[in-house]
């Protein structure tokens, strides 16, 4: 079994992430940052395989994988919409970042070595609600959607 160009694209995310202007002031981690979350940010959680490296037997495989991408803003005080307007801000960002690179000669592209293949958004799915305290909270869980061909 080959293996997956996950970490690859991940890291190759991740770099984008940190280097974006647009995304200045917000944490951007390869993983939770549990109690060291900032007010404003962007990690990863699971990588959820929906199709085997090996599926086209010897000569060619294919790999199908999501990337969920968690983008989570507080605000002290309670202004839910100002807090979840500022979450879809984040995950516009996010957005544009994965279209910009996904081209033929895109970063992402370029991160899936000696394969074929592209990373678009996939579904989004937005919680709002009020933390422990009083702040409010908004946490978007994204999927990234990776299709890459050996």
């Amino acid at each position: 079994m080959a293996a997956s160009t996950a970490p690859s694209i991940k890291a190759a995310l991740l770099s984008l992430l940190r280097a974006d202007s647009g995304l200045s002031g917000v944490q951007c981690s390869y993983a939770d940052p549990g109690q060291e979350v900032a007010q404003e940010a962007i990690f990863f959680a699971r990588t959820l395989q929906t199709e085997q490296p090996d599926s086209f037997g010897q000569r060619k495989q294919k790999e199908q994988y999501d990337i969920e991408v968690v983008v989570g803003v507080t605000m002290d005080g309670n202004d839910p919409e100002a807090c979840e307007e500022r979450c879809w801000a984040l995950v516009a960002r996010l957005e544009t970042i994965v279209r910009a690179n996904n081209g033929v000669s895109g970063s992402l592209s370029a991160a899936m070595t000696n394969a074929a293949g592209y990373v678009a958004m996939g579904g989004i799915s937005m919680d709002p609600f009020t933390a422990v305290g009083g702040s409010r909270v908004a946490v978007a869980l994204c999927k990234i959607h990776v299709v890459a061909v050996k």
